[in-house]
């Protein structure tokens, strides 16, 4: 038996002194004891001309900075308001980016291309053709409720019959319950690497034909049809740790994209420009 779990920082202030300086005036008396002599005053030299004071220069005010590009500050990324938000059924590359901000897997492949766990807690299997799954307790869904093995059932089998999922998941028989943290999955045929292939949306059971499916992802869409941004779910486990409190959305053609990037109005880019279809993905950093 084969079991896995999961392995997660002026101003100096100057105080200028300005020293008084007061002359102190020494005099003497003298007593003469001679015989009285009238003693000329000496005149007193003028008083010399007062130096007149220097102007102070004013000093030049600086000019003030350029004003920001319209796009520093935020990050936006592209959005199509004319494709689905479900991401069971949807296909638009854009909103498929948005969504994984939205919604959560049991499995993801990182960037070294290794398997890790997000909902699932661990797994195990003996022949490859029969797995047991066990999915993390208490995980916060967006319509208030908690996430439980009937929820995941649900999308596996919405997967394996519509979309994007469907080629990849063939060899599965059978989803079926085992309680309400624990589900078992039935293979046609042996597959060591089945996890690899478990990466598709978690959506609330029963929610496949609304627009915007509940999930268990860190950000939420704000907007009644059409949505302005996402926005921290506060409920999410990691809500806290989520480096940015507010995703701006933006539509535009794609004649547009790379100007718009160019002035900071996008914060990422897919661009290929060898191909019809878009592969690259460039992020603006300022």
């Amino acid at each position: 038996m084969k079991k896995h779990s999961n392995g997660k920082r002026f101003l100096i202030i100057i105080l200028a002194l300005m020293l008084l300086f007061s002359p102190l005036l020494h005099g003497c008396e003298h007593l003469i004891d001679y015989l009285p002599i009238e003693i000329p005053e000496v005149p007193q030299a003028p008083e010399p001309p007062p130096v007149p004071e220097e102007e102070e220069e004013e000093e030049e005010e600086s000019p003030p900075p350029p004003p920001s590009p319209p796009g520093i500050g935020r990050f936006t990324l592209r959005y199509d308001p004319n494709s689905t938000m479900n991401p069971i059924h949807m296909l638009n590359r854009d909103n498929i980016v948005l969504s994984s901000l939205i919604y959560e897997s049991l499995f993801v492949l990182n960037q070294d291309l290794r398997v890790e766990p997000v909902l699932c807690q661990r797994w195990e299997s003996e022949d490859y053709l029969e797995y047991t799954f066990y999915i993390l307790p208490n995980i916060a869904m967006h319509d208030g409720s908690t996430l439980t093995s009937e929820d995941v059932v649900y999308s596996f089998r919405q997967a394996l019959l519509r979309g994007r999922f469907a080629s990849r998941l063939h060899a599965v028989s059978s989803v079926a319950e085992i309680d309400e943290l624990s589900f078992k999955v039935i293979l046609s045929e042996a597959n060591s690497r089945l996890i690899n292939l478990l990466d598709f949306p978690i959506i609330k059971a029963g929610s496949i034909d609304e627009p915007i499916p509940p999930g268990t992802g860190p950000y939420t869409p704000v907007g009644a049809t059409v949505f302005s941004y996402l926005t921290p779910f506060i409920s999410h486990r990691n809500a806290e740790e989520m480096p940015i409190n507010r995703i701006y959305l933006r539509a535009c053609t794609d004649s547009e994209i790379t100007e718009l990037f160019d002035s900071l109005y996008l914060s990422l880019l897919w661009d290929d420009p060898a191909s019809t279809f878009d592969i690259n993905l460039r992020a603006n950093t300022k």
